[in-house]
């Protein structure tokens, strides 16, 4: 027995057939096996999916029509933009209608002959705009749940006719139906003026318009008009196939335009509507518990048995750190907390708090060498330096690679920042380190069962794959991986600094004062808030991608020591740059390049303090080892 749109297989009408027939193979197919009510469809087929293509995958193998997709801000009455709780005499101003009017015209179809479907949000809406759009000249109607089925199939069959027919339609606007089950073969263009609420109805949506038919216009033109809405992250979300919900990934993916789009289908974003899916993307908490329970629980219903962090990565659904971020524990907490009967051996409180710091602080993707020796000491109980240092299989020396081995088991030791773990903890060691064999200590071993290995190996293992996903020789720089976000933390525990810096010292840059350390991480907010004090309202900025204006901290002079440090760079001496937009990203900065002070650039200038009072600061310019990847750059200065 096949069942098509399985995913409606939980509703009594289906369940009946289910329940009476007993079938040899049982084939259920969906485009959206993911319910909105989070209903599992996976156990009436065993959990088993015998495959699956997502949109990303079937416009690369070329089986769908390829789409251009422009975004553009979306405006009411007087230039106002469209929000949730605008107004509707506002959405069917004739500003608007004219707007709506100019952006089809300018992106049009691929024929000229528009076959259009409009979705918008509310019923008066569709009725309002499809009368001014007549006004106008165009030939539009309106279908809503409140037409019938032979209504809506008479509108389809207009809207398909020849240019030449009276009957032709231009458009059908359309609220809450035509999101899924039906099929217009001939339309090319796709008009969206409401909020985009779900990932999932947004492609169900674009999918109206991929069916690919011989004769059909080559392309499918996809028109978004973007209002001041909370969900417009989602729109990147759903354009890009991305279901991690981390947001250095959708950052990512906005500013990287058509790189991130398979085929020749093209995604474009007008200067209005990009940014404000970035503050979308800012103010949105995407770590709801009622969200994070639903993607935990997609997952599950998905695998069919309580699910592990690398169980999300083969799934290829939320980031699990995000469960760590929740929790503020471990995934093994979360899980905890969600599931009634979290079967296996009670952890003790000791190893509980281990896992928490390694998932809090240690195994989290920056640095491979910790995650190697854990999963080795817990496949072998042993390992060595030499078999770590073969395993990363990094482009560094031996001296090099020696070095991170030891901080690596400095920081597993919980060494690198005691003031952030628990006394009982860190006053005993985790792993023993005899002349370059690594092994668990007797404390280790007395604490741990078999549950807690389970947790922290898999804890490891998904480490090992976000260090080695984001990895390329090309863009790994002795530790930094450009274009990656990381904490002051991690900056100082990947440079092997011995303890961490409070970050409210740091402030901008610090030059460690550790021996055989001489590095400078150099912290840059690229834009200031306006309410921060004067005296630190320096001008920093990119004159181009490999040159940046800096200033040094206020009350410091030409030969104030850092910046005689700064000046007379040793080769083995390292200034690494690391720089965010704003604070609304958070507290982690992307790492640029490492940097070099430009001969004769130093200049001697003040800055005023809130009270007016002249400061003396130094200005540089610094030249990038590294361009700045094109579409960091454009985020960045934007």
């Amino acid at each position: 027995i096949i069942i098509d749109e399985s995913h409606r297989a939980a509703a009594n009408t289906y369940q009946s057939a289910l329940d009476y027939f007993r079938p040899k193979f049982l084939l259920g197919m969906t485009a959206t096996p993911e319910r909105m009510d989070g209903e599992d469809i996976y156990k009436y087929y065993d959990h088993n999916v015998a495959y699956e293509i997502r949109l990303q995958r079937a416009l690369e193998e070329d089986m769908l029509c390829p789409f251009h997709y422009f975004g553009v801000s979306d405006i009411a009455l007087n230039g106002e933009s469209v929000d949730e709780e605008i107004d509707f005499n506002q959405l069917t101003s004739d500003e608007r209608v004219n707007r709506i009017i100019e952006k089809a015209e300018k992106y049009g179809c691929n024929d000229g002959i528009v076959r259009g479907l409009i979705f918008c949000s509310r019923t008066e809406e569709a009725e309002g705009l499809s009368n001014k759009l007549c006004n106008k000249g165009l030939r539009v109607i309106s279908l809503t749940g409140q037409n019938t089925e032979v209504e809506r199939e008479e509108g389809i069959r207009r809207l398909e006719k020849e240019a030449d027919d009276p009957q032709k339609l231009d458009y059908i606007i359309t609220v809450d139906i035509f999101n899924e089950g039906v099929d217009i073969p001939q339309l090319n263009q796709i008009i969206m003026l409401r909020p985009t609420q779900s990932a999932i109805i947004f492609v169900q949506q674009l999918g109206r318009g991929l069916r690919k038919l011989k004769g059909k216009s080559k392309y499918l033109t996809v028109i978004d008009f973007i209002g001041n809405y909370q969900n417009n992250y989602l729109i990147p979300i759903a354009l890009f196939g991305d279901r991690s919900f981390d947001k250095d990934q959708i950052r990512r993916l906005l500013v990287s335009g058509n790189e991130g789009v398979p085929g020749t289908s093209t995604i474009n974003f007008d200067r209005i509507s990009q940014q404000q899916i970035f503050d979308s993307v800012n103010a949105a908490n995407l770590s709801k518990i009622n969200d994070l329970k639903e993607g935990y629980k997609t997952v599950r219903n998905r695998i069919g048995r309580i699910p592990m962090m690398m169980d999300f990565v083969v799934c290829d659904e939320r980031d699990p750190t995000a469960f760590i971020n929740w929790s503020n524990h471990s995934f093994y907490a979360f899980s905890k907390k969600v599931e009634k009967d979290l079967l296996g051996d009670a952890i003790d409180p000791r190893a509980l708090k281990i896992l928490e710091v390694y998932s809090r602080y240690i195994l989290r993707g920056k640095r491979i060498e910790e995650a190697l020796i854990v999963i080795e000491l817990i496949d072998k109980k042993f390992t060595t330096y030499s078999q770590v240092i073969e395993k990363t299989n990094l482009p560094v020396s031996g001296e090099v690679g020696r070095r991170n081995v030891i901080h690596a088991v400095h920081c597993l030791n919980l060494k690198f920042d005691r003031d952030a773990h628990d006394i009982q903890v860190i006053n005993f060691d985790l792993i023993n380190d005899n002349d370059g064999k690594l092994e668990w200590t007797n404390y280790f071993n007395d604490i741990v069962c078999s549950t807690f290995i389970k947790y922290l190996k898999d804890l490891a293992e998904f480490s090992l794959h976000v260090f080695r996903n984001n990895y390329s020789s090309d863009i790994y720089k002795d530790g930094f991986i450009i274009g990656h976000k990381y904490s002051r933390r991690d900056v100082f525990r990947i440079l092997r600094w011995k303890l961490n810096v409070n970050g409210g010292i740091v402030g901008g840059y610090r030059v460690s004062t550790e021996d055989g350390q001489p590095d400078c991480p150099i912290f840059v907010k690229y834009k200031k808030d306006e309410d921060i004090s004067a005296s630190t309202q320096y001008k920093d900025k990119f004159l181009s991608p490999r040159k940046m204006q800096w200033y040094s901290k206020n009350q410091r002079r030409l030969n104030s020591p850092e910046v005689v440090y700064m000046e007379n760079l040793k080769r083995h001496q390292r200034l690494p740059l690391f720089v965010k937009k704003n604070d609304a990203e958070g507290n982690d900065f992307y790492y640029l390049s490492d940097v070099r002070v430009e001969p004769n650039s130093s200049k001697q200038e003040t800055i005023n303090n809130d009270k007016g009072k002249q400061l003396p600061i130094v200005k540089l310019v610094f030249n990038l080892n590294d361009p700045v990847p094109d579409s960091l750059y454009k985020y960045l200065v934007g």
